[in-house]
């Protein structure tokens, strides 16, 4: 156990981790924190007011909408045009328009078709900023986010339960780019810890000790606790960034919603989804901890190391990008290839298999290898 101790305190490098940590945050901010409410989620208009819509009916009326409450949610049209029509009576921008009330707005919209080269047209477009603008609290994005969510149950009310579409398409972005920063920290950590020792000519030594070649055995295990540690972290973390987005909210909330576009693989909650996407973004980030402990094991120096380990690195993230990408949903590349439910986690352990049998390979030809080699 002390031997497995001193493995694992290798993966501790300083300099390792500093640049990981530096890499980590500089990736984090030009791909994730977008789909964050730290990055402006659900990012503008009028995708804030479908959200909001969707957050305030499950508050309403909790994770399901029923005829009756479609009904009531009905009325809440009546009084946003009560409110539209409040403040275009109270602003004279709309008077100059020839704009007496919200029906007439939508009327002069449809004509005028989005050109402005007249005085008139500029009087009108100068009244339209004004109704879905900060001013009005954004009315006019409210008045159309409700509209949507009122047309899209009636198109699909057999799928009664809500759920937002902005939370569920930052998701499957948000834990994409994550598993793919996770797999290149484990590719950090894992690929220079074999190499290191074979440059310092330590492996001789390892071998002609009590435990001989098994010590292999005990450095790959090390190796795979440390990198499960670090996805454990990683994932964590981002999963705490990531639920400030309402997660909880949707959390009882079917996947199959009138308000998404998606179709479901299987019949989870959203919060299934949620955990069962960390439990892919884990298989799939640790599952690569072998593949690049072979590479790692199978090279003398950085360089063949890199030469090696690089392009392996970039066709696993492609790999993983393509499976943790809408997952859990028919549009998955997994499943259209295979068809077949639950096809993300086969690949994620085909992936794993391979990495391992790839290692026992390597560790099979090593047993045979001259000590003074």
């Amino acid at each position: 156990m002390r031997v497995f101790g001193w493995e694992l305190k290798k993966m501790a490098d300083l300099r390792i981790l500093g640049i990981l940590a530096v890499a980590g945050l500089l990736l984090y901010l030009m791909f994730m924190e977008f789909y964050t409410a730290f990055g402006g989620y659900p990012n503008g208009h009028p995708l804030e007011e479908y959200n909001n819509t969707a957050i305030q009916w499950v508050k309403t009326y909790g994770n399901t909408m029923e005829p009756e409450e479609y009904e009531q949610a009905k009325g809440e049209m009546d009084d946003l045009l009560m409110e539209a029509d409040g403040f275009i009576a109270s602003h004279p921008a709309f008077a100059a328009a020839g704009i007496q009330s919200y029906a007439q707005f939508i009327e002069k919209y449809d004509r005028w078709a989005g050109e402005n080269s007249s005085e008139e047209d500029a009087r009108f477009w100068a009244a339209e900023s004004l109704l879905f603008g900060e001013e009005s609290d954004w009315l006019g994005y409210r008045i159309q986010a409700l509209e949507f969510c009122l047309g899209a149950y009636e198109l699909d009310p057999a799928h009664p339960d809500i759920l937002s579409d902005e939370l569920l398409e930052a998701g499957y972005h948000y834990f994409a780019y994550g598993t793919g920063l996770l797999i290149l920290g484990v590719f950090l950590v894992t690929a220079p810890f074999a190499v290191r020792d074979s440059m310092n000519r330590m492996r001789p030594i390892q071998w002609s000790g009590r435990m001989g070649r098994r010590m292999e055995n005990l450095r790959f295990l090390a190796c795979l606790a440390g990198s499960v540690l670090l996805v454990m972290i990683g994932l964590w973390i981002f999963a705490a960034i990531f639920s400030q987005n309402g997660v909880r909210v949707f959390w009882n909330s079917r996947l199959d919603s009138f308000l998404t576009g998606l179709d479901a693989v299987l019949p989870m909650t959203y919060g299934q989804y949620f955990l069962g996407n960390m439990g892919l973004s884990l298989l799939l980030a640790a599952g690569a901890c072998p593949l690049f402990f072979c590479l790692s094991q199978a090279s003398e120096h950085y360089i063949a190391m890199l030469l090696k380990g690089v392009p392996v690195l970039i066709v696993y993230e492609a790999l993983s990008a393509a499976v943790m990408f809408q997952a859990f949903y028919r549009e998955n590349t997994a499943y259209r290839l295979f068809r077949v439910p639950g096809a993300e986690w086969m690949v994620a352990g085909l992936l794993l298999a391979a990495g391992l049998a790839a290692l026992l390979i390597l560790q099979m030809r090593m047993r045979k290898k001259d000590l003074l080699d």
